[in-house]
């Protein structure tokens, strides 16, 4: 009504695969059809004017570990670097064609030598 036709068929948009005629999909679902722009469009949504700044705590009133706690931390995480150079380096006795294991153990070789001289060479 109130349009005129040429009488020519008027393109009708095809339904979408998986669809029936009257748009819904095989579970009798009308399916929502967005263009991507649409679908990105949505995300934006509103902004926020300004972002609001996290409040930590005051500077200077963390407590910093004594020197001992400092020294057993150290220590503490060099023992553990060079257990895990002896796991990785028992990977690459089973995996002797494999150059990425092979550099994987000298690399924790190394980490684990650094690792000894920081505790050996704390103060506490």
């Amino acid at each position: 009504p109130g349009t005129a036709t040429t009488g020519t068929k008027q393109n009708k948009p095809k339904p979408k695969p998986g669809t029936s005629k009257s748009g819904k999909d095989k579970s009798g679902s009308k399916r929502e059809d967005k263009s991507v722009d649409q679908t990105v469009g949505d995300l934006d949504g509103p902004v926020p004017d300004e972002a609001k700044a996290v409040q930590g705590p005051p500077t200077g009133t963390t407590p910093t570990p004594d020197a001992a706690q400092r020294c057993e931390s150290i220590c503490s995480l060099g023992q553990v670097t060079c257990e895990l150079r002896e796991q990785i380096c028992e990977l690459a006795e089973r995996h002797p064609d494999e150059e990425d294991y092979q550099s994987a153990c000298d690399r924790a070789v190394s980490d684990c030598e650094i690792a000894k001289e920081a505790c050996d060479g704390c103060d506490a």
